[in-house]
């Protein structure tokens, strides 16, 4: 009997799984026109966000953390970002050593005119005692911080339960940056105030999220699981959770120098696809069709720099303009409800900073 439903079982989760797979890929080819389109322009011009050309000034004195910034989108982001004078902390969840200086050696401030400063620290989003060490570390610069951007995420990887018992892709692309964004508002609403300009969080998240809905009784995927949807539902949850964040900001009032937003960057060719398997068996193709980082972080740096963007919140952007997410992103009972569960989940971790994100 218990080989029976065993068996019934893996024929319920095979299923499944080609069902996520096929609703992603299908997405997915929508995406390679648009991404096609973008190359070539054969229905329109898709805007695009050069920033020296909008951004002049010298942004010397401001402070960026960037998840996952030490390569692809996150690093051409942060490169752009200390061109323009930012102090730039790039997170890595490699071990110390090496890293830092092999990525502190592609800037070349002599050649190509940085004028801010990176620093790389340590950063595992998959231990929530790492995310803790990282609040506590930043606590105690006394550095103000006047962009957040949360890039770090994996993609379509096996399950695999972190050490505090979440799923991978909810722990590392959700769970771990909710916990920061909460640590860190009033340092950016603070910082907001002293600059007197306002303090920007951009999720990077994913246009995969048309693709899913929530699974809220079972976010962790222990009843059923598919990496194509555990991938897409975190990063439908972070969309969800700058929604409602924004509408937190302005019903709090103590908040109101902060705005937030989401992106979709773009399909670009980076580490991120290493557990797509046709990628890794066409890279010639991928490369083809996909954008680079640099291409992929125009996106990210228009919601985090963009004049455009001032004082705008609440908003999903794609190609350098605010575009409409799924219809399911926009349902308020869902984002109160993932709020709530998100709440819970962080409880014992909030309490150690002493958050309260009620």
């Amino acid at each position: 009997m218990k080989e029976e439903k065993s068996g019934f079982q893996n024929v319920i989760h095979n299923v499944y799984n080609l069902w996520c797979f096929i609703c992603l890929y299908l997405l997915g080819a929508y995406y390679v026109i648009i991404e096609l389109n973008r190359k070539f322009g054969f229905i329109n011009k898709v805007k695009t966000f050069d920033v020296d050309s909008v951004i002049t000034n010298s942004l010397e004195g401001r402070v960026c953390i960037i998840t996952g910034g030490g390569r692809g989108i996150g690093w051409e982001t942060a490169r752009s970002l200390i061109k323009k004078g930012y102090h730039v902390i790039v997170t890595s969840s490699a071990k110390p050593g090496s890293q830092l200086d092999a990525l502190k050696a592609k800037l070349s401030p002599q050649v190509d005119g940085y004028s801010g400063k990176l620093d790389i620290w340590h950063l595992e989003l998959s231990s929530l005692t790492s995310v803790i060490e990282f609040i506590k570390k930043f606590r105690g610069s006394g550095l103000g911080l006047n962009l957040l951007i949360n890039n770090a995420g994996i993609m379509f990887a096996p399950f695999a339960l972190t050490e505090d018992g979440f799923e991978s892709h909810l722990s590392i692309n959700y769970l771990g940056h909710c916990l920061l964004i909460w640590a860190f508002l009033p340092i950016l609403n603070e910082t907001g105030f002293k600059s007197r300009n306002l303090s920007r969080i951009v999720n990077v998240s994913s246009s995969t999220h048309y693709a899913r809905n929530l699974r809220l009784d079972d976010l962790n995927g222990l009843k059923l699981y598919s990496p194509y949807h555990a991938y897409a539902q975190s990063k439908l949850a972070q969309i969800m959770f700058t929604f409602k964040l924004h509408r937190y900001l302005n019903e709090k009032g103590s908040y109101d120098l902060v705005t937030v937003n989401s992106v979709h960057p773009g399909v670009a060719k980076t580490a991120l696809y290493e557990h797509v398997w046709w990628v890794q068996l066409f890279p010639s193709l991928a490369s083809m069709v996909f954008r680079t980082p640099k291409e992929g972080a125009e996106t990210v740096l228009y919601a985090a720099l963009s004049p455009e963007v001032d004082g705008v919140g609440g908003k999903y952007f794609e190609d350098c303009a605010i575009v409409r997410a799924s219809k399911y992103s926009y349902d308020e009972s869902k984002q109160e409800e993932l709020w709530s569960t998100t709440r819970s989940l962080l409880k014992p971790w909030l309490e150690q900073v002493e958050i309260n994100a009620s």
